[in-house]
């Protein structure tokens, strides 16, 4: 059986989490305090992680899928369980759709939807046929080189190019705290520390599974912080009416670098960022809808699912929405209240509940 190691399994969660925020500002809405929304959520999203790695510490070496059969018996454990790969597979569809519209929209203007799409799916394709541990290494070598550096020269050159107006973000929490909160519930604990769940089909797969939970919730840290600056850096120089009015605004902010008029036009790099982690993200939403129907039905051979899997996320990305404001609406709007908080926060509970009961009846028995 393929094993990634702790480190593999923070960076792919690093990048996993970053995803489309890199680009689309999810907490725009909270103004000049999206700042303190994102840092907030790292709070409320660490505590939904946890909840999480309990589930699978209650079952040692099952994945998420495997848990609701074991707990609820077959014949309701298993169409529940069966729910989770459809999800899996119905938000790599609406993550596709994302990166279509985001190149779409910045560098590859005159190209069809379905083409880049198309391409993109290609790629990702090839990537799953070989497995989670290339797929590991990858990310390992990926994230310093198209994550970590460019992150750290774009923002030395956003500051170096004297545009910064710090009395953007002030007064802070201009409206008061339950708008911080309005803001913060549940969009910004949803996504993606909620999507995050679908990690649960990798964790048994982690060769060191003592390091499972400290590489994620430090990667969910990680991710907190770079977001939270990057928002800080977006008012501070786009002002706030920009923020909130910029379909893409960290592309937008990226392309006030200029220095000297000579260093400017780096746009580009955020839409290699862009790629890099869009790619990832889409990966391992294929990988669990993958893992979760095979282990649901006792297929032998995965790779055998890449196909039809792949097809079926490119119908679902290329049917879900006519334009990208309503996808960006049910996205937005939708996603989060009727899958978001069911899927993600509800069953699993409900699961919780249900094995520490089962767990507590057990142990009462034995002392008996």
């Amino acid at each position: 059986m393929e094993k990634i190691s702790g480190y593999q399994l923070f960076t792919l969660t690093v990048m996993f989490q970053i995803g489309t925020t890199s680009v689309f500002g999810f907490a725009a809405k909270a103004g000049k305090d999206a700042w303190i929304v994102t840092l907030l959520s790292v709070v409320f999203g660490a505590l939904l992680i946890l909840l999480y790695f309990t589930l699978m510490r209650m079952h040692t070496g099952l994945t998420l899928v495997q848990c609701f059969p074991a707990q609820f018996g077959r014949w309701i454990g298993t169409p529940l369980a069966w729910l989770y790969p459809l999800l899996f597979l119905y938000l790599a569809g609406r993550d596709l759709r994302n990166f279509g519209e985001v190149i779409r929209g910045t560098i590859l203007t005159q190209t069809p939807l379905f083409v880049i799409m198309f391409l993109f799916t290609l790629v990702t394709a090839y990537g799953l046929y070989h497995g989670i541990e290339p797929l590991g290494r990858l990310g390992e070598f990926l994230f310093p080189v198209l994550v970590v550096v460019p992150y750290i020269v774009l923002t030395c050159l956003l500051i170096g190019s004297d545009i910064i107006d710090i009395g953007r973000v002030q007064p802070i929490a201009e409206h008061g705290w339950i708008a911080i909160w309005k803001n913060l519930w549940p969009l910004n604990v949803i996504i993606p520390y909620g999507e995050t769940i679908v990690f649960t089909m990798i964790w048994p797969l982690v060769n060191q599974p003592n390091q499972v939970m400290k590489a994620t919730l430090l990667a969910t840290v990680v991710y907190g912080i770079l977001l939270g600056f990057s928002d800080f850096l977006a008012i501070t120089i786009l002002s706030e009416r920009m923020f909130q009015r910029n379909v893409f605004p960290y592309y937008a902010l990226m392309r006030q670098i200029n220095i000297a008029d000579f260093l400017q036009n780096l746009d580009a790099i955020v839409v290699l960022q862009f790629c890099t982690v869009g790619f990832f993200k889409f990966a391992l939403y294929m990988f669990g809808t993958i893992r979760g129907i095979q282990q649901l039905t006792g297929i032998q051979n995965g790779k055998v699912l890449i196909l039809p899997s792949a097809l079926t996320a490119i119908f679902l990305a290329d049917t879900m929405s006519s334009n990208i404001s309503e996808h960006l609406y049910v996205g937005l709007k939708l996603v989060p209240y009727f899958l978001g908080i069911p899927f993600f926060i509800l069953l699993p509970f409900v699961l919780f509940v249900v094995a520490w009961f089962r767990s507590m009846y057990a142990g009462s028995k034995e002392t008996q």
